[in-house]
């Protein structure tokens, strides 16, 4: 075992040694071995140390490696959920895109996300269209902002002109880049022209990367302190199809459809009878042979029966079985064929529907050019920071998407809106025409009506004047189930006031509304102007509205304390649409051709509530006109009575002084009378005192 170990320990090193002995020869062997050996294990030492360095140097190395992967796949980890992340914050915004259902739900949400996904400080939309003046007539196009993010309310209903905002107007009043030239068809081996790919034009925008300085730093004007940052703003346009023009463009196409397919349904249901016709007689032909084809077989069946095993009697049997069985299965199969035939015509109908659709929509002459600006900035960010070249690719993406939503949005309403606008024009047909609902009276009816209101107003004590009685007619006539029916239908178009003839329908409506004691934020914007959103707000509830018209007494003096800031008797389109036009028995109380008469007979023709809202507001400014004078003269009367009872007060108090004053110098003549004879005995007295 000893040998064993020197062997394991020392039988290398000292066979190494040895071997080096050997090959040098030095004189001395012992010396020479001994250093040898110290020299061997102190390079041996070194070597395992160098070892031992480069083995932790490599273990530190590899635990360095294994930590830069790791940090990588974190990063990578935290990349690809940021990745996803957006991806998934771009997927539901889309999402909440298309679920959108109407404008006002959609902008606001539109702008709010699209901030969020680029880091943008805000984000606001304008529409650019000509500015309305209080009298209804257009004026130069402005930016009117209609959506913008919670920090940016502010900003809505707020019109810029295009001095105001030169940079976002840019958008629309430069001049388009002229069209590229139709490059040449190109044909296939057939000689038929190939399809063209047809590349979709970028939304025009503009973009300012720094707001403090360069070309746009002088033109741009915001109502807060700008620092540092960027600003883009993107237009969007569509022809649209939501407007009077368009609309009624598309009821006049769709009441010919209408009476086109009434004609068809006509001739068919007379071709269907024709059809029926023949088909019954045809029947009756057949039910005789099938009578008498029975009475065959039945005799032939007797025979059969007689001679029963005959083999050729028991096919003929078996046959006539199958061939009965055979017209049960077509009778059956008729039928089944009737529900797809009732499938198949439902299916057609609503092809038809969305054809007739269709060709309305492509054969309108009469689109507006609806434009927006979308505009986004990163004001008094951190180093100014401006949007990166992604961010202005996201950005381009979902304003082409908001426009073809907006497109969407608009066709839909266009659909909407023309089935409320053809529903009006039949009603005003019932109402004009046919007078169905009885709503329109005739001239006996409006006269005994007239009549019977002036009786119940002298028996209830009240002021029975003609402006009294016309207006009581005219409330009683706008209370009318069917015309009550129609005004409040005027509040399911967000888009405008139905039929309303433009400005001049807001503006009748504007009236009444003020007169019936709406305040001023649920009539007007803040530009004073007449808006149908704020005013639709109002008509939604229509309870409310139809109580404060029953209720409504133009006499009351209440209504003579109205705020300055909502006095609407002294607009100049107020007056020249109200004025005195038609009285109730339809004459024109300012003379044949007058405009007033004009107007009322435009929107007569057009919305029949609407005329008779505006000859009640006619009516009920008369009575307040009325009852204004009458209280000024009753005022003047009680002046003028208590100044008579003054001046003859004052003439009888003259009246006492001076007979005051007569008794007095009357006294005073008695007085002296007496004194005088007192003076005279004295003087008597003394004169015999001295005798």
């Amino acid at each position: 075992m000893d040998a064993a170990y020197l062997q394991s320990t020392l039988g290398a090193l000292l066979s190494e040694g040895v071997a080096a002995t050997l090959l040098r020869s030095p004189p001395d062997p012992v010396e020479f071995l001994a250093l040898w050996l110290r020299k061997s294990v102190a390079e041996k030492g070194q070597v395992a140390a160098r070892q031992a360095v480069q083995e932790q140097q490599a273990v530190q190395d590899q635990s360095l490696a294994q930590q830069e992967s790791k940090q990588e796949e974190e990063a990578s980890r935290a990349e690809s959920h940021k990745q996803a992340s957006a991806a998934e914050r771009e997927a539901q915004f889309v999402k909440l895109i298309a679920s959108a259902s109407s404008k006002e739900a959609l902008l606001p949400a539109f702008l709010q996300g699209l901030r969020e996904l680029v880091q943008a400080s805000s984000a606001y939309l304008a529409r650019f269209e000509p500015d309305s003046t209080a009298s209804g007539e257009e004026g130069d196009p402005v930016l009117r902002y209609v959506a913008a993010t919670a920090d940016n309310a502010h900003l809505l209903d707020k019109r810029l002109t295009a001095a105001q905002a030169p940079v976002t107007s840019s958008l629309f009043t430069e001049a388009e880049e002229e069209e590229e030239e139709p490059e040449e068809e190109e044909l296939d081996d057939d000689g038929n022209p190939k399809p063209r790919v047809v590349k979709e034009k970028p939304l025009k925008s503009v973009f300012v990367p720094n707001t403090l300085q360069g070309k746009y730093s002088n033109k741009l004007r915001f109502d807060r302190l700008p620092g540092p940052g960027c600003y883009l703003a993107t237009r969007i346009s569509f022809k649209g199809c939501v407007s009077d023009k368009a609309l009624d463009e598309a009821v006049e196409r769709e009441q010919e459809l209408l009476e086109l397919k009434a004609q068809q349904d006509e001739e068919a249901e007379q071709r269907a009878k024709e059809e029926a016709e023949e088909k019954r007689r045809a029947e009756r032909g057949d039910d005789d042979e099938e009578e008498d084809q029975e009475d065959d077989e039945e005799d032939e069946d007797e025979d059969e029966e007689e001679d029963d095993d005959d083999p050729a009697a028991r096919r003929r049997r078996a046959a006539k079985k199958k061939k009965k069985a055979e017209s049960k299965s077509d009778d059956e199969s008729e039928e089944e064929s009737d529900e797809a035939r009732d499938a198949r015509e439902a299916a057609e109908e609503e092809a038809r529907l969305k054809a007739e659709e269709e060709f309305i929509l492509s054969n309108l002459s009469s689109r507006s050019l609806t434009q927006y600006a979308l505009c986004l900035d990163t004001l008094n960010q951190p180093l100014g920071r401006r949007f990166s070249e992604e961010q202005l690719a996201t950005i381009a993406r979902f304003a082409k998407l908001l426009q073809d939503k907006l497109v969407e949005l608009d066709r839909a309403d266009f659909t909407a809106e023309r089935k409320r606008r053809l529903a009006l024009v039949n009603f005003q047909r019932e109402i004009l025409e046919s007078n169905e609902s009885g709503a329109l009276r005739s001239e006996e009816e409006r006269a005994e009506e007239l009549e019977r209101l002036s009786d119940e107003l002298e028996a209830a004590g009240r002021p029975m004047t003609e402006e009294d009685v016309r207006y009581r007619y005219r409330t009683d006539l706008l209370l009318h189930p069917s015309l009550k029916e129609q005004i409040a239908a005027w509040a399911d178009s967000a888009e405008g006031l139905p039929r309303g003839n433009g400005q001049q329908g807001l503006i009748i409506l504007q009236a009444a509304l003020f007169l019936l004691g709406y305040e001023k934020n649920q009539v007007v914007d803040a530009s004073e102007r007449a808006d149908w959103t704020r005013m639709r707000a109002a008509l939604l509830q229509a309870d409310d509205f139809f109580a404060r018209l029953r209720d409504y007494d133009p006499r009351a003096t209440s209504h003579d304390s109205v705020p300055a800031e909502r006095k609407y008797t002294e607009s100049v389109s107020v007056t020249k649409l109200v004025g005195r036009g038609p009285s109730s028995d339809g004459a024109d109380d300012a003379g044949a051709g007058s405009v007033n008469n004009i107007i009322y007979e435009e929107v007569k023709e057009r919305n029949y509530a609407l005329s008779e809202l505006l000859l009640w507001v006619r009516d009920a400014l008369e009575v307040k006109r009325r009852a204004k004078l009458e209280r000024a003269k009753q005022k003047r009367d009680e002046e003028k009575k208590k100044a008579q009872e003054e001046a003859k007060r004052k003439k009888e108090e003259a009246r006492a002084a001076k007979e005051a004053a007569r008794a007095a110098a009357a006294a005073a003549a008695v007085d002296g009378e007496d004194e005088d004879a007192e003076e005279r005995g004295e003087d008597e007295d003394e004169e015999e005192e001295e005798d």
